[in-house]
């Protein structure tokens, strides 16, 4: 149990969150699974093998080396890295043959003279700004850039995406970034350019706003089990795939005017009976959990007391028949320990606190 904790990992569970994702698409549409940052912190390598003998289409990462990773791991399916590269970076995406994404005119020409001097074609995704306010060409701006950049040789333009800063919310926003998103589209068409591949839908996307004019989709928390946002839990029930585990390291008994960590923050009305939790924020369990946290000891639901600690928290287990060597739940199936509940708790959300587990904490797939 690396860190004293341990990360469970239900490998049925994320092929029934798949399996649902395909029930919600098109028979046109294809996946292309998110599994950057760990794969939300449950383990890339792991997931994308498994995915990988299920039919995935497409895999997608944050940069270069998560997809480097990917290809030692043995994972032949096509990835895609959601962000620009740097120019050093260049070699590798020819030797592990990962599809870039471009953003401006400038890498644009140094990826086509890098393509040429390797006697090698290239396939890129275009993405466009249509609203999110950070990475692509400006959609207003981006068909002057890509019709340029069509002229240069050795880049195969297979696909053209966005993507939505709102579609968790559901407001008419993304309805109008589908309008710009369509719009570029069919003037680049008219102009004899033509995507394989056009995608914005995240998650949210493919619940609400899963229009059949784009043939690829980009599921990623839900795979994990986890909800977007709150609002999103009407439309689609994942398995929990993650259960976090940690045991109770230590009992005390203390007394009315005790006080329990750091800043003396919580002092005892009344004598309780603690239980202190081998893990803090230095595994990922967050400071913001402090005195408003809840964990299952023994199937009992218990509070946080005082202060998380870097390596501990601790625990109210006044009353209750649990000892050193208990099983604590931290994260999981239970409503009060769900991470959209702890996210609504603390003002974390679900996708910080999957991805803040640390990586010295142990995966076990089962």
């Amino acid at each position: 149990m690396g860190r004293h904790s341990i990360l469970e990992i239900n490998k049925n569970a994320l092929l029934y969150n798949l399996n649902l994702v395909r029930e919600k698409i098109l028979p046109s549409q294809k996946i292309l699974a998110i599994v950057k940052a760990d794969a939300y912190g449950l383990g890339a390598q792991e997931i994308a093998r498994l995915y990988q003998k299920n039919g995935i289409d497409f895999f997608a990462v944050a940069c270069i080396q998560e997809a480097e990773e990917l290809r030692n791991a043995g994972i032949s399916t096509p990835i895609l890295v959601l962000s620009p590269f740097f120019e050093e970076e260049i070699d590798e995406y020819f030797h592990f043959d990962i599809i870039p994404t471009l953003t401006d005119f400038s890498r644009a020409k140094t990826l086509s003279e890098k393509a040429r001097k390797m006697n090698k074609d290239v396939k890129a995704h275009f993405k466009i700004d249509t609203g999110m306010g950070r990475l692509g060409f400006r959609w207003n701006e981006a068909k002057d850039e890509i019709l340029k950049i069509s002229g240069l040789k050795n880049i195969h333009l297979e696909g053209l995406f966005s993507h939505f800063p709102s579609a968790d919310i559901e407001d008419d926003f993304s309805l109008e970034q589908i309008s710009r998103f369509k719009e570029t589209a069919e003037i680049l068409s008219e102009k004899g350019i033509f995507f394989h591949y056009k995608h914005i839908a995240n998650t949210s996307g493919i619940l609400r706003y899963n229009d059949p004019y784009f043939n690829l989709v980009r599921p990623g928390i839900v795979l994990y089990g986890a909800y977007p946002s709150s609002q999103m839990s009407a439309y689609i029930k994942p398995q929990t795939a993650a259960v976090w585990k940690s045991r109770i390291i230590q009992t005390k008994k203390l007394k009315q005017g005790d006080s329990v960590s750091y800043g003396r923050i919580h002092t005892l009305n009344q004598p309780k009976e603690i239980g202190i939790v081998p893990v803090g924020y230095a595994d990922g369990f967050s400071t913001l959990n402090s005195e408003k946290g809840f964990v299952y000891a023994e199937k009992h639901l218990c509070p946080v007391l005082g202060r998380v600690c870097m390596d501990y928290f601790m625990i109210d287990i006044t009353g209750k028949k649990i000892h050193t060597g208990s099983e604590v739940m931290i994260y999981g199936d239970e409503p009060e320990i769900r991470v959209e509940k702890t996210a609504e708790r603390t003002g974390l959300i679900s996708y910080e606190i999957l991805t803040g587990i640390s990586k010295k904490t142990d995966r076990f797939y089962f």
